[in-house]
């Protein structure tokens, strides 16, 4: 929510004489005592049964302690005969301090959209793996991210592959933890693009192919 600052200046309407006085929010915590003239005014809102508020067009929001309908009436319905302006000070600033949280987040502001809380999605990867240092003969395999318990270079060959170690109470395909023909800064670059991607599955079935056939291990 913008607050009141000293390029919040306030311009006179020309068929809009109606001065207002109020307490605006200002950087830093705290308010600051403005008057401003009702053509400034972009629209009113109310955030519940007590408070509503006013959106100014420079993007100030000044909250009020009055329900919508009561502010609408004192801004709109004023009477025009009485040159002494409408004084909202008693209604906000210290008046509003009990929702002061309230009205510096972005739910006071109904202009202000919170972005709902997307769902963290489960990635599966699937691989083509080998379970011994030596032994070259690979399986497909599919597994949860979550099930990692940890992955690092492989000790001897670390440019070309990685160890996949599985947590304690899983398993696959026999395997408690595998090697991954795919250096690890490659992996992790499949990894966080497919997490950014929102992806279900990460398949690294063809980037870790063995190129020879007889690399597969027969089930």
């Amino acid at each position: 929510m913008k607050k009141f600052n000293a390029r919040s200046g306030f311009a006179r309407g020309a068929d809009d004489d109606l001065l207002i006085e109020a307490q605006a929010p200002v950087d830093g915590g705290g308010f600051r005592p403005v008057v401003f003239r009702r053509s400034r005014i972009d629209y009113l809102f109310g955030f519940n049964d007590e408070v509503s508020g006013m959106a100014l067009d420079d993007g100030v929001t000044i909250p009020v302690a009055l329900p919508l309908p009561v502010l609408k009436r004192k801004i709109y319905q004023f009477d025009e005969d009485f040159d002494g302006g409408l004084d909202l000070s008693a209604v906000t600033g210290e008046a509003v301090q009990a929702v002061e949280s309230l009205r510096l987040s972005k739910r006071f502001n109904p202009a202000a959209e919170a972005p709902e809380p997307q769902k963290e999605k489960l990635l599966e990867i699937v691989a083509h793996v080998h379970a011994k240092k030596a032994d070259r003969q690979f399986k497909r395999v599919r597994f949860s991210e979550k099930a990692i318990s940890y992955y690092e270079p492989h000790v001897e060959r670390p440019e070309k592959e990685i160890w996949v170690q599985l947590k304690d109470d899983h398993s696959v395909g026999g395997f408690s933890g595998f090697y991954v023909p795919m250096p690890l800064s490659t992996f992790l670059w499949h990894l966080d693009g497919a997490k950014k991607d929102g992806r279900g599955t990460l398949d690294l079935s063809e980037p870790t192919r063995p190129k020879q056939s007889t690399g597969f291990k027969l089930d």
